[in-house]
């Protein structure tokens, strides 16, 4: 008896199984036509996927990739110039269209890229107040045009991103 339980068992888990590989193509084919076309799904501002591999040809999807990154990179904030300034060794600088989020890659551990965050804000006139165990802080000034600033440091592989939000008055 217990093994015509386990079969039945088997064969309704077998039946669940099936019924829900089939679901996915008949909900795709049944609800197709309402999702919004995929250049519509992506921010007005961002790269589409598709406009770059369309060519199949692998160097040519690379350079434009390339290019993409190189055109995708906002000037950094005068504020941000003035008030703060990049460490040495800061790569791949990118600002949002604000201005109130900077961001870069440097090669080194987070600890070592917070080390160097640390010693550039208090050379300006920074305060630092401590994130606990993450490598960051906040930051405030009296004076400037930006007086308050949260500072991360993520590792990513062998680097670190650097990435600011500003308030800015």
């Amino acid at each position: 008896m217990r093994v015509d339980i386990c079969h039945q068992r088997l064969l309704k888990a077998v039946a669940i199984a099936v019924v829900l590989v089939a679901a996915v193509p008949i909900t795709g084919i049944a609800f197709g036509g309402m999702q919004s076309p995929p250049a519509q799904a992506m921010a007005d501002e961002g790269i589409r996927a598709a406009s770059i591999v369309d060519g199949g040809d692998v160097d040519e999807t690379l350079n434009r990739i390339e290019k993409l990154a190189k055109d995708s990179q906002a000037q950094l904030p005068v504020y941000f110039e003035e008030e703060i300034g990049l460490f040495d060794g800061a790569r791949d600088v990118r600002a949002d269209d604000t201005g109130r989020v900077v961001g870069f890659l440097v090669d080194s551990s987070s600890h070592e890229a917070f080390s160097c965050v640390r010693e550039n804000m208090m050379k300006t006139g920074w305060s630092e107040i401590s994130l606990g165990d993450a490598e960051g802080a906040t930051f405030v000034k009296e004076d400037g045009a930006c007086t308050w600033a949260l500072v991360t440091c993520t590792q990513v592989g062998s680097a670190t991103a650097v990435v600011y939000r500003c308030v800015v008055r």
